[in-house]
């Protein structure tokens, strides 16, 4: 029986959703559990960890002093304000003590309309402006359509003398057709003089994302490191330059009046996050990778078959992740609904959670990474006895 069970009555989840803050981000490893066990038992000065976790989380991440460094967050949200109150104040301590009050000064964070979405939020939090250029018809080659997009013409003339920073945001709930790239925006940025600020919170796997990003000129990047990495759920990392990252170390917590005052991560969250950061780096990508593929393969034999249903392997995922996942496609005449086979899954013991969020979507989404040994065989069972009535 779980704790959750014991103490509170709550239903056991199968969680084949994915790493999602809204289910507890993710699962830790045993040592990060132990290592955060110890880091409870002692004092320590924050500033001094902060510093030297960051900096063992460099060293593992394989970042050179050129690319720059990491500094631990309360989660990516927490990255992404941080980032927008770095590119809002620079190291002017004056208006570092204003924030998020930002009459003045250039405070308007320009983003495409392609490359914005809800976490936007996360930015204005600093005391930010979010802008968003103009979208026109641009021709799709994926496609060999004309759709709505953005083109650098369109995204320039939307620079004024209040922009302070470039955004944009890598997620699979933020559809990019038609966007410009990154290394586009990275362009724009070095001919304005402007820092790029890119939310990557859920870009891992790879843990390469980071450094290539870096590489790519980005100013500074936000990650989860309660996802995928399987450390705390509330913990993250800002990566970038030194000169650019200070800044923000400046305005978060343990320091005092500073409008990241409340993002604070505990001396446990932080050993968490870099025995787990060290714990992944070391893992064998392309087990993880397979183990992941197998489970999908075993799915979609168990539900082979099936009348009125159409099975999809998905690799990789949307946004170029190396992350299968199986889609179990609905036909119109099955009789049943992506609503109500996903409801009935979750309301039965125990919980299975698929993954959500795709607007209009007629089928059924099942992410394993998330699964534990001899769940996959459970979610198969249930999903076929749901289709198969």
């Amino acid at each position: 029986m779980s704790i959750y069970e014991e103490l509170f009555r709550l239903r056991p989840i199968i969680n084949a959703a994915g790493t999602m803050t809204v289910l507890g981000g993710s699962l830790m490893k045993p040592e990060t559990v132990a290592a955060m066990s110890r880091a409870a038992e002692e004092w320590v000065d924050m500033a001094d960890l902060l510093r030297l976790a960051g900096e063992a989380i460099d060293s593992a991440l394989g970042l050179n002093p050129r690319l720059g460094g990491v500094h631990i967050t309360a989660g990516a949200s927490a990255a992404n304000t941080l980032a927008a109150a770095s590119v809002l104040t620079g190291h002017d301590r004056a208006r570092m003590a204003q924030l998020p009050d930002t009459p003045g000064f250039p405070n308007e964070i320009l983003m495409q309309p392609t490359n914005a979405g809800k976490w936007i939020g996360s930015y204005r939090a600093a005391g930010a402006k979010i802008v968003e250029c103009r979208a026109e018809s641009v021709f799709d080659e994926a496609s060999n359509n004309r759709i709505l997009g953005v083109t650098e013409e369109a995204f320039e003339a939307a620079i004024t003398e209040n922009t302070c920073a470039i955004a944009a945001i890598l997620s699979w709930e933020v559809p990019h057709v038609g966007g410009l790239s990154i290394p586009q925006l990275v362009a724009i940025g070095e001919r304005h003089n402007l820092p790029v600020i890119v939310d990557a919170a859920a870009q891992v796997p790879p843990i390469g994302t980071i450094k290539n990003l870096l590489e790519m000129g980005v100013t500074l990047v936000a990650v989860s490191g309660g996802k995928a990495i399987s450390g705390p759920n509330d913990t993250g990392m800002i990566a970038g330059r030194k000169i650019d990252l200070t800044p923000a170390v400046l305005q978060s917590s343990p320091y005092v009046g500073m409008v990241g005052r409340g993002f604070k991560v505990s001396k446990e969250q932080i050993v968490g996050l870099v025995t787990a950061v060290k714990a992944y780096v070391d893992e064998d990508a392309d087990a993880r990778v397979a183990e992941h593929h197998r489970r999908c393969d075993y799915l979609m034999e168990e539900l082979a078959g099936i009348a009125a249903v159409r099975l999809e392997k998905v690799f990789p995922d949307e946004t170029d992740l190396p992350v299968p996942r199986v889609r179990v496609h609905l036909a119109a005449d099955s009789g049943k609904t992506v609503e109500e086979i996903t409801e009935r899954l979750r309301e039965e013991t125990p919980s299975i959670r698929l993954r959500g969020g795709y607007v209009g979507a007629e089928f059924l989404n099942v992410d394993p990474s998330t699964l534990r040994e001899g769940e996959i065989e459970v979610v198969a069972a249930r999903i076929g006895a749901l289709l198969r009535e």
